[in-house]
């Protein structure tokens, strides 16, 4: 329709969320909002263009001594497009493997697949990887690659571009 909606895990100890757009002709992010209280992890962005796209940026901060300051950096950013475009959004990914056992020092490269359920073209395929645990298994954020660092276990995530769709892999080093 003609509203898109933010959400995000809330963060310890946070009082207040910065949100941030970017402006593709400045190449900027700029603050469009603060949100506070009580259930204050969202924004709602209301009468968005046919056809635009929309990046955006979140930070997380708390009272100190009647100041506010940052308690997080600033997220990954997460994308959108908005409605009745020729390119659409990510709506599914797949991975190349469901759980990865190996030996300390191994390297993996993991592979992603993306799609979207009106076949249309994606108009941003860029992925973003993350480690739950990494002292245990490292992974490029942009590539994919693993690197089994010591024994333990961990998931690895990996996110499209709208935050919405993700997918985990277990991983066991011995």
């Amino acid at each position: 329709g003609k509203n898109l909606f933010l959400t995000w895990n809330k963060v310890k100890g946070a009082k207040s969320y910065v949100v941030y757009q970017y402006n593709y002709k400045t190449k900027k992010y700029y603050q469009v909002a603060i949100r506070k209280g009580n259930g204050c992890n969202y924004y709602n962005i209301s009468n968005v263009k046919n056809n635009t796209y929309y990046n955006y940026v979140i930070r997380a901060s708390k009272s100190s001594n009647g100041k506010s300051q940052f308690i997080t950096k600033q997220s990954y950013p997460v994308s959108s497009l908005s409605l009745n475009s020729k390119a659409g959004n990510v709506s599914d990914i797949k991975i190349n493997s469901k759980n990865i056992t190996g030996k300390v020092g191994k390297k993996i490269q993991l592979k992603a697949k993306i799609s979207n359920n009106k076949n249309q073209k994606l108009y941003n395929k860029s992925l973003r990887w993350y480690s739950t645990n990494k002292n245990v298994v490292a992974v490029d954020n942009h590539t994919g690659k693993i690197t089994l660092k010591k024994k333990g276990s961990a998931k690895i995530w990996v996110k499209a571009h709208n935050g919405r769709n993700s997918l985990s892999i277990r991983v066991v080093v011995k």
